[in-house]
């Protein structure tokens, strides 16, 4: 079933991306012999089919690709690494960045291609992650389909805080997508006891202007409860606490989410090279 929707995804963001192009030809926006034998309705249809085609093609994919997520079950009994277990906020699951390709003088085409190649912070970072081992996380109860990212274990209410100890023990490192649902708070103060805090990792989500004064408000609430919990410069991307207990930074003055992965990969390699 999943191969199939990816299939069709894929069919159909093909047949849209070709009515696109006759509308994009008809208009001479393209360096090629411009269409002026086509009328303006056949154009104006082409567009609106052309743009649902992408559209329903980009949801079926990615329904296709959470329908072929492993669950944790299934992940750690292929790979046999110990695992990175995944904290972060329900609300950041479905999180979408912008990271798709531009076509240069062709809003037409940049506008469609916003659907089908975006995907979420949390896939990023997990595609950064999975080399040091398989990404786990505790998903989100009732949820229909996993979202694209850490491998999921669905466990009843009553016992995820004990689940997610046991699976924080088990774990080599930890990476926490810092935010503040009273959950994750609970996570971070308890997993940081003993010699939890020297495997913990912490990233900074992608925030917007809008955002960024409010988390950085409730970051600074966050270390009266918690007050080992450094004070984070603005242009901060990511933290962890070294053996000895210090806290080393990775700032990027950069905006762009390549710049930001590209840090944040450095950063791994050096804070996990052992």
């Amino acid at each position: 079933m999943a191969t199939l929707f990816q299939l069709l995804g894929t069919l159909l963001h093909c047949i849209g991306a070709f009515l696109l192009m006759v509308v994009v030809a008809a208009s001479g926006a393209l360096p090629t012999p411009r269409a002026d034998g086509v009328p303006l309705w056949v154009s104006v249809v082409c567009g609106i089919l052309g743009l649902a085609f992408n559209m329903i093609g980009a949801v079926a994919k990615d329904r296709g690709r959470r329908l072929a997520l492993p669950s944790v079950n299934e992940l750690l009994a292929r790979d046999h690494r110990r695992p990175v277990l995944l904290l972060r906020s329900f609300r950041r699951d479905n999180q979408r960045v912008e990271h798709h390709l531009r076509v240069r003088g062709n809003p037409i085409l940049n506008f469609a291609n916003r659907g089908s190649d975006l995907l979420t912070f949390e896939e990023a970072v997990v595609g950064l992650l999975q080399g040091y081992g398989p990404v786990i996380a505790l998903g989100q109860p009732r949820e229909p389909l996993p979202p694209l990212g850490a491998a999921r274990a669905y466990v009843p209410e009553k016992r995820w805080m004990r689940e997610i100890g046991a699976y924080a023990a088990r774990a080599a490192r930890i990476v926490v997508i810092a935010d503040f649902s009273p959950s994750l708070v609970w996570e971070v103060k308890t997993l940081s006891m003993g010699q939890g805090l020297s495997k913990m990792l912490f990233i900074i989500p992608l925030l917007t202007s809008q955002e960024a004064s409010r988390w950085y408000y409730e970051w600074e609430e966050l270390r009266r409860q918690a007050p080992f919990l450094p004070q984070l410069p603005p242009t901060a991307i990511a933290f962890r606490f070294n053996a000895a207990g210090v806290v080393e930074h990775l700032e990027c003055k950069a905006s762009t989410l390549d710049d930001r992965l590209a840090g944040i990969a450095a950063f791994l390699a050096k804070a996990w090279a052992s």
